[in-house]
């Protein structure tokens, strides 16, 4: 049984003026923080239309890294290995001077990560502290000299933005790759609206092991599907078997997108964790 992801992406509608007043310490107005007793592979990052967040089977470090807007464990410095093994159920709501959103999750104009980090801190009792250093890194650029895409990957002229907006976004069917928005599953996605940056925050750069710039230079939205070897980001001996005739993430990347990772160093942000507990039940 394939357990199915979902992440409805895209840009944060907030004005200017919700942004500059929302405090760096704003806290959720109730959270639920529960151990995951799910036997299935793969975690769930969504927003309910009452704006109140769900995230089902998610490891620790997969919360600290929506926090504080980092790709990869890599960006993690002194953190134990527990965060990336132990999952949590956690329910939150936000106040309602500060909506989120759908596409609050994975948006840095969005007031959820300075609520998301309140949590850590009052819940996990997390102390952190941000640091730049020079690390390995990839980048991601046109795999051909002539700048043509891979079959899989198209420009799209779909306003995610202006449907979601109007409450006329439609439903996504079963199988069918979403007008604005990723589903995926282990090994595979389909990806509607999205921008080649949430490409590499949401999906590239947490299965690499490094973080990944993008420097493809394309800009707008994109239609997307990917199909690749079952990846890390479930829990261990809960990946299905591997299909001998997938490629890997790399080829995937390079075959059916026209694009590829080269290895690069870079100056890029850690969080260096000084403490973080496992939390009690409320």
């Amino acid at each position: 049984m394939r357990y199915v992801t979902l992440l409805l992406v895209g840009v944060a509608a907030l004005s200017a003026a919700v942004l500059a007043q929302t405090p760096a310490n704003l806290s959720f107005e109730v959270a639920s923080v529960k151990p995951s007793m799910s036997t299935q592979p793969g975690a769930r990052f969504a927003v309910q239309a009452s704006g109140r967040l769900v995230m089902a089977n998610v490891p620790a470090g997969a919360v600290v890294l929506e926090a504080y807007g980092l790709q990869d464990y890599s960006q993690l410095v002194g953190a134990p290995d527990w965060i990336k093994v132990d999952r949590f159920d956690i329910e939150a709501k936000a106040p309602p001077d500060f909506p989120i959103t759908s596409a609050s999750l994975g948006a840095a104009t969005s007031p959820l990560r300075p609520m998301l980090r309140s949590l850590l801190a009052e819940r996990f009792n997390l102390v952190a502290h941000v640091e730049h250093r020079q690390v390995p890194m990839y980048a991601l650029v046109r795999a051909r000299t002539d700048g043509k895409l891979g079959p899989n990957l198209s420009s799209t002229q779909t306003d995610c933005a202006a449907l979601r907006a109007s409450g006329q976004l439609p439903a996504t069917q079963s199988g069918e790759r979403p007008k604005c928005g990723l589903v995926g599953s282990v090994g595979s996605l389909m990806a509607g609206g999205i921008s080649i940056s949430q490409l590499v925050t949401l999906v590239i750069a947490p299965r690499v092991g490094r973080p990944v710039v993008d420097r493809t230079q394309l800009i707008g939205y994109y239609d997307m599907t990917l199909t690749f070897l079952a990846d890390d980001l479930v829990p261990p001996g809960q990946i299905p078997p591997a299909d001998a005739n997938s490629p890997t993430l790399t080829t995937a990347i390079e075959e059916q997108l026209g694009l590829k990772l080269e290895s690069t160093k870079g100056v890029s942000e850690v969080l260096v964790i000084d403490r973080i507990e496992r939390p009690t039940e409320n």
